[in-house]
């Protein structure tokens, strides 16, 4: 067992995230997983060695910034199978994950937050049932 494991078995927070952090985390996976994705097509070298935030089969099967989240938030076991300090970190404080959703689901980010995340991905339209249904 690892420091990081340790520390996260036995709650201790070293440092509260914000709901920003994890839609920053959750969109530079996404970007990852495009990356990787296109030198596998004959794109510009990645480090392949490269790791997610999130859990890597959360990554592979997410479609958006809010259903990356969702699933951290309603598969945190899936954490428990990994030793990464960044994975570990996510997936511990579910509240979070919950305020992600909702400040990302009712378009609470103020302007220039949302501003950096719509470069990346639109968000999703719609309530958080319709964003969710496909993670059940």
């Amino acid at each position: 067992m690892t420091e990081a494991s340790m520390l996260a078995e036995h709650g201790t927070v070293l440092a509260r995230l914000k709901p920003i952090n994890i839609v920053q985390a959750a969109v530079a996976d996404l970007k990852l997983r495009e990356r990787k994705a296109a030198h596998r097509d004959g794109g510009p070298w990645v480090d392949q060695g490269a790791l997610y935030s999130f859990a890597r089969s959360h990554v592979v099967r997410a479609r958006s910034i809010e259903h990356l989240i969702a699933l951290a938030y309603y598969e945190p076991h899936v954490a428990l199978r990994t030793d990464k300090r960044s994975t570990l970190v996510v997936y511990r404080d579910v509240a979070l994950l919950r305020e992600t959703l909702r400040v990302l689901l009712q378009g609470e980010f103020d302007e220039l937050q949302m501003s950096w995340i719509d470069m990346y991905v639109p968000p999703v339209q719609g309530d958080i049932e319709t964003t969710i249904g496909a993670v059940t």
